[in-house]
Formats: C-alpha cells, sequence, structure tokens
C-alpha cells in the first residue's frame, strides 16, 4: 500500500470515527431500516404457486438492488 492510499485510508478512518456527523448518519440508517420493515411483507410468499414465487423472487431482487450498500459515511 503506498503512501497516498494510506493517508486515503488514514482520513476515511477519521472521518468514520468523527461524532460531528454521526446524527445524520443514524437518521439516513432509520430511515432505511424502516423502508426494510414495511418491505418484509414481499418476503412472506403469497402463494404456493411457481410462477407467483418467482415473480415474488423478482421483485425482492429489484429491490434488494435499489437499497444503496454503505452510504451512511458519506
Amino acid at each position: 500500500m503506498g503512501m497516498l492510499q494510506y493517508t486515503e485510508v488514514q482520513l476515511e478512518f477519521q472521518r468514520f470515527r468523527s461524532l460531528s456527523n454521526l446524527e445524520p448518519r443514524l437518521a439516513r440508517a432509520l430511515k432505511e431500516l424502516r423502508v426494510v420493515e414495511e418491505a418484509t411483507c414481499l418476503l412472506e410468499l403469497a402463494s404456493d404457486d411457481p410462477e407467483g414465487i418467482e415473480g415474488q423472487l423478482k421483485r425482492c431482487t429489484v429491490l434488494g438492488n435499489l437499497w444503496p450498500r454503505n452510504k451512511y459515511d458519506e
């Protein structure tokens, strides 16, 4: 790892540890958790029909791909 990469990682770590922007990060995380909670009904099988299950799986996959990953540190 070069010195520039080390410095970038060090700055990112300091930003992560910063309490100054903790409240907005927690608010965003809570908002995302509420969306997940509301969407959990999609995980319950509506029927035992294979085509219905496949359609439900596709919707869940699309929904899962829409949620950001590790965006709480921005």
